[in-house]
């Protein structure tokens, strides 16, 4: 796909998560279980999609490709048949002449986003180009540490829930002494957690705490009475 530019041109592109140029996201939502199974590679952020913006302007006498993305990214402009690879900010003097540019840019995650870019003589095309992510949350651990309570702080069977908002996230975790929940992930925010204790067929409530994940593999014991 290629564009032609004139000095008053200003065009806008928004390239969804579904492009041929992004990743496909795995889902999010509801429909996500609050429990995830451990991951080989687990990145607390999502790739959406990537939204670029290709504005032309006069040179001055100059003819010129200009990149501007983010710290980490990487540009790769193919002119004349050459790759040439810079890192941001990347900037491209061309020979005095019309250019047709295959551009391929990869941010710090090593997530690409490619397009074909005309530059017509004495101009100074620039091309702004950012890639969206969503933050998927941070995977931690919830523990029934009761196993080794004695007396009246004996071990309990608990179940976890918890809310944000007045709205309950995910599905309740039932517990039995000693055993834990691991790959519980939570977005940044601060939750609600509510600890039921097992009492015959019903759940009586013990305590209300705050949960506050603010990095990975954080932790939750309840613990003795």
């Amino acid at each position: 796909m290629t564009r032609r530019l004139i000095p008053t041109l200003v065009l806008a592109l928004s390239l969804g998560a579904g492009s041929a140029l992004a990743a496909e996201p795995e889902p999010v939502g509801p429909e996500k279980p609050l429990q995830t199974r451990p991951e080989t590679d687990d990145d607390a952020y999502i790739l959406q999609g990537w939204t670029a913006n290709i504005l032309g302007k006069g040179g001055e006498g100059k003819t010129r490709l200009v990149v501007e993305a983010e710290a980490g990214y990487k540009a790769t402009a193919t002119i004349d048949g050459q790759a040439q690879t810079r890192e941001h900010p990347a900037s491209y003097e061309l020979a005095d002449k019309d250019h047709r540019i295959a551009l391929k840019v990869v941010d710090a995650r090593g997530a690409e986003w490619s397009e074909t870019v005309d530059v017509p003589r004495g101009m100074v095309v620039t091309v702004q180009v950012k890639a969206r992510y969503e933050h998927r949350g941070f995977e931690g651990t919830i523990k029934n540490d009761t196993l080794a309570c004695r007396g009246k702080s004996k071990p309990r069977h608990l179940r976890f829930e918890i809310f944000q908002g007045g709205n309950q996230i995910g599905n309740a975790i039932n517990l039995e002494p000693g055993k834990s929940a691991h790959g519980v992930r939570l977005k940044p925010g601060v939750y609600e957690l509510k600890v039921f204790e097992k009492v015959g067929a019903d759940h009586r409530l013990l305590k209300t705490a705050t949960l506050d994940p603010k990095e990975a593999q954080w932790r939750y014991d309840e613990g003795c009475q």
